[in-house]
């Protein structure tokens, strides 16, 4: 799985060229364009959107009882999302809108939020704890200990 990602951003500037062919070939260079424009713009505005109101939820989120980290990796998918919209192409922009959609995003932290999980839970039997620690066991064993408490002298 390492090496898809790199695959993958190796192959997306492919992709989104393509894509610009396709939907050029469609719609129109000029309809290509605007629609380019359009989403730069979309996505300029869910990242203003999303910037101006994180530290309202942030602070809603710490003073809860809940964990903030499935809030932040909403937040997260979020800026994402605006961030994809901002790059031009419209595989990027298929991306970005569907991270904006609150039910996909949802979707996609609890399946990023499952997949971590499993991962922890199979490298738990693999954890090293390296200790340094002093024997404090006294030279002369207490002999009274080891008898019963009626021979015990006082």
């Amino acid at each position: 799985m390492a090496i898809l990602i790199p695959l993958f951003i190796l192959a997306l500037p492919l992709i989104e060229i393509a894509g610009f062919v396709l939907v050029g070939q469609q719609i129109g260079v000029g309809a290509t364009l605007g629609l380019t424009v359009l989403t730069a713009v979309i996505g300029l505005y869910a990242l203003r959107f999303q910037g101006l109101s994180l530290p309202a939820r942030a602070r809603e989120t710490f003073q809860g009882a809940e964990p903030p980290v499935a809030e932040a990796l909403i937040e997260f998918a979020r800026a994402f999302g605006g961030l994809l919209l901002l790059i031009p192409g419209f595989f990027t922009d298929i991306l970005g809108a569907l991270l904006l959609i609150p039910s996909v995003r949802l979707g996609v932290v609890f399946l990023l939020l499952r997949f971590l999980a499993s991962r922890a839970r199979r490298g738990q039997g693999d954890t090293v704890i390296d200790v340094t620690y002093t024997d404090v066991t006294p030279n002369d064993p207490d002999k009274r200990i080891d008898q019963p408490p009626e021979k015990r002298n006082p």
